[in-house]
């Protein structure tokens, strides 16, 4: 069963498939609202109204049936569903259990404790940032001390920290950070008083012969002297500000050369492949294997596998650089057994991949030329 629930501008769906209802059955430990209810319809909506509930318990009134209109009917909602807990699906005679597919099921799809809600956005997913961090996935940090209205008092440094900031008065002042007052004999005359009859010049920050390191630039990154400063620049195959400089995936990646994986192999009976024991990182396709990941639908049992990987959307152009894309493992109808987010880059000639454990296993992902 298929249904959305819309609220203002929030659009929600969610897939409750048959084969997901247990009689007799109940979800222990992860209940996150009671409610009482006229009947089963009424329990699902409400789920799908909760953004943190992808299944549910329900608890007929022994002295009624389900298409009695009374409230005398239990109605618990899950933030969790059975293929992540197994062990806390109970037997229970008087409850039903009802599952749905759960986009978060993946623990990597959300960076940075946030929260993950199932059934919103073209990726099956949406990721709550907590403070101090920002992106689909809440990778980013986010830098306060670039925000408006300013965080720090106008006699304060704002220094950037992982997820949070730090507010540190100027010399001459005291405070907190976010309250700044002079102190006595704060105010200095100007610096070319001081240093009457010396010669005033520039320090070369990037001169690696000082015996303390006077830049802050980062380990792959270049150091270039300027006027009174410096800047930093990421080294080749390396990407950042300078002073934060990470290995640029387009050149460190792994290869994927496996001819099955094309899009036309058909699956041997019994020979069936898995990628869930494939490290996750970036990935590319190459000799045998293709180039890239097609993005039209992939019957079932293609790929060297039964459930085949395709991405639902096109791939990106070069200036919209990395981005997130969701993967349809095709199941035997015309709907996915499972999807999950991976990442992707347009590296200029080619296209690499950020994979992720899939969901289920018997699944891959494929390939195409």
């Amino acid at each position: 069963m298929t249904s959305t629930a819309i609220d203002g501008e929030r659009d929600r769906a969610m897939l409750f498939p048959d084969y997901y209802f247990f009689a007799e059955r109940r979800l222990v430990n992860h209940t996150v609202e009671e409610k009482r209810v006229k009947n089963l319809d009424d329990c699902e909506l409400l789920c799908y109204l909760n953004e943190n509930c992808v299944s549910l318990n329900f608890k007929k009134d022994p002295d009624d049936n389900l298409e009695n209109n009374s409230l005398g009917h239990s109605c618990e909602l899950n933030n969790a569903n059975h293929l992540e807990y197994d062990g806390d699906l109970k037997t229970d005679a008087v409850f039903y259990y009802r599952g749905s597919k759960n986009a978060c099921s993946n623990n990597s799809m959300c960076q940075n404790n946030a929260t993950c809600q199932s059934g919103f956005t073209f990726k099956g997913y949406r990721c709550l940032c907590p403070l101090g961090f920002e992106g689909e996935r809440c990778e980013k940090d986010t830098d306060e001390c670039k925000t408006t209205p300013q965080k720090c008092h106008v006699n304060a440094a704002c220094n950037n920290t992982h997820g949070s900031y730090v507010c540190t008065c100027k010399p001459g002042y005291v405070g907190d950070g976010r309250d700044c007052t002079g102190t006595v004999n704060s105010v200095k005359k100007p610096l070319e008083f001081e240093l009457d009859n010396m010669y005033l010049f520039d320090i070369d920050e990037c001169n690696e012969t000082y015996a303390v390191k006077r830049n802050k630039c980062h380990l792959n990154a270049s150091c270039i002297n300027t006027q009174g400063s410096y800047n930093c620049s990421c080294n080749p195959n390396y990407v950042g500000d300078g002073f934060n400089c990470e290995a640029d995936p387009c050149y460190n990646y792994k290869s994927l050369s496996d001819a099955d994986r094309k899009s036309n192999h058909q699956t041997p009976k019994y020979q069936e492949v898995c990628d869930n024991s494939l490290p996750e990182g970036w990935y590319r396709f190459v000799g045998a294997a293709g180039t890239k990941m097609p993005t039209t639908r992939v019957p079932a049992y293609r790929c060297g596998t039964n459930w085949s990987g395709w991405l639902m959307t096109a791939h990106p152009t070069l200036e919209d650089g990395e981005v997130l894309r969701t993967v349809c493992f095709s199941d035997r109808s015309t709907g996915c057994k499972y999807s999950n987010g991976i990442s992707v880059k347009n590296c200029g000639s080619y296209f690499i991949y950020e994979f992720f454990k899939p969901p289920g296993c018997d699944s891959r992902y494929c390939s195409t030329d």
